[in-house]
């Protein structure tokens, strides 16, 4: 298999979300975004480490904070955190890693 391999873009301003694993304690995705902006506020039960392979996006965050991103940049992001992206690319791809807590904090 190939991360990069039958990729199915949603269309504009949308974004498509595909589980390459699942386990009890583990959800790996490929997330595709086409040109999106100001997408839905999540608060999530479990902590995420997201990479961005291809493509730009800006991450905001109910604290203020926003976090542009480019090809290869990651974050982990903490359960609960809330966080939405703020805009991307029309091709940006995403690997994000759903955990229980991790070791790291």
């Amino acid at each position: 298999m190939n991360l990069f391999n039958n990729t199915v873009w949603p269309p504009t301003g949308e974004e498509c979300f595909e589980t390459l694993f699942a386990s009890a304690d583990v959800t790996i995705e490929r997330i595709c975004s086409n040109t999106l902006r100001e997408g839905e506020w999540y608060d999530q039960e479990r902590d995420e480490w997201v990479v961005l392979v291809q493509g730009d996006a800006t991450l905001a965050f109910d604290t203020g904070i926003t976090k542009p991103l480019t090809k290869g940049d990651y974050l982990f992001i903490k359960a609960h955190e809330r966080h939405r992206v703020l805009s991307t690319s029309e091709d940006a791809l995403w690997l994000a890693v759903h955990m229980k807590k991790a070791a790291i904090t």
